[in-house]
């Protein structure tokens, strides 16, 4: 019994490990994919009208 109790508690050390690695590379990398987010909107809107200069968001808040 002590033999399970031991490697659940390496497991639940590498699921805090795994999660907390997952959380600093969200945190680092997310700005960055907002701002290709709004750069892919920005080009997908100017497709739809060639003749736009900027793009704005309208609606109501």
């Amino acid at each position: 019994m002590k033999g399970i109790a031991k490697l659940g508690f390496i497991l639940a050390l590498f699921a805090v490990a795994a999660c907390a690695s997952l959380a600093v590379v969200y945190a680092i990398t997310k700005p960055q994919i907002e701002a290709q987010d709004q750069i892919a909107l920005t080009a997908s809107l100017k497709e739809l009208f060639p003749e736009g200069e900027t793009f704005e968001d309208i609606s109501a808040s």
